[in-house]
């Protein structure tokens, strides 16, 4: 888990990884604590009951501090990128590549309640400002999503 922080850190700021400016990102940087945090309470979800439970308490933290709202049973690769997190919305079946950037407002989830058709977002993409990606849509490698996109099948 340490290794996909430190890969998040270097997508993040692409600087050397001092002591202190490590400290200093993750105290004052949303986007670096909203990803780090995920980190932390989507490892805790995957173990036992106890620490299911405090994975939901981390997790609201999380969403608390940071107005971003990532489920803890979505799979997301190293170096996610979020410039700014708030409005954030990735649902709990999304499946996200590495090296991928998230602008604020974005939306990745289901098309409709019920039914478990979650988007994929491939390696080195990015999404601009409030932008829905909603349904079993596959977005390839390297592409860039406008602002003000929808994106479904």
């Amino acid at each position: 888990m340490i290794n996909i922080i430190r890969a998040d850190y270097f997508a993040s700021f692409l600087s050397h990884g001092s002591f202190v400016n490590i400290c200093y990102r993750f105290l004052f940087d949303p986007g670096f604590q909203a990803v780090s945090i995920y980190r932390v309470y989507s490892s805790f979800h995957r173990r036992g009951s106890f620490l299911r439970v405090l994975s939901k308490i981390i997790w609201r933290i999380n969403v608390i501090l940071n107005s971003c709202y990532i489920m803890p049973n979505a799979v997301i690769g190293k170096g996610l990128c979020l410039p700014h997190p708030v409005g954030v919305i990735i649902g709990e079946g999304v499946n996200i590549g590495e090296g991928v950037t998230i602008y604020q407002g974005v939306t990745l989830g289901v098309s409709k309640r019920g039914r478990k058709d979650y988007p994929t977002v491939g390696n080195g993409v990015t999404i601009y400002a409030a932008t829905i990606v909603y349904g079993a849509v596959h977005i390839e490698d390297g592409l860039t999503i406008s602002c003000n996109s929808v994106v479904s099948n």
